[in-house]
């Protein structure tokens, strides 16, 4: 009885208001408010997960989600390198929402450092843009 009303609830998957899906690989351009900006590929998995490579950063891992507006929420964890992108000085945690469309993507949210004890030293915005890689 509990599986049919968590079923009952569920969106159809043939809606025609559904969103393009975002799997796949798409290349971005990164601009934030510290100021800063470079390039990114992000790849969201069909598992739910995400890979984010970036121009000025190491590489990223988080998950994704469709939100309730039909946009695309994204999370994405990336070890916060020194200089010489050898030594691990702590983290960004970053939190996207995504505007998919066919052969583009727009993002919006905001990113925060944290040291290696886990304090928040520093937050900003950051907006994506992209096309399919």
């Amino acid at each position: 009885m509990a599986l049919a009303s968590a079923v009952a609830v569920l969106p159809s998957a043939c809606s025609s208001d559904d969103p393009p899906s975002p799997v796949g690989a798409w290349q971005m351009q990164v601009q934030t408010t510290l100021p800063s900006s470079g390039t990114a590929k992000i790849t969201f998995h069909n598992d739910g997960t995400v890979l984010q490579e970036g121009s000025n950063t190491l590489p990223g891992t988080g998950f994704w989600q469709i939100s309730r507006d039909n946009k695309v929420t994204f999370q994405v964890t990336i070890p916060l390198a020194d200089s010489t992108k050898e030594n691990i000085i702590g983290t960004i945690r970053g939190q996207q929402t995504a505007d998919f469309k066919k052969d583009k993507v727009t993002a919006t949210g905001t990113s925060e450092l944290y040291d290696l004890k886990g304090n928040k030293t520093k937050s900003f915005q950051v907006t994506l843009t992209g096309a399919p890689a």
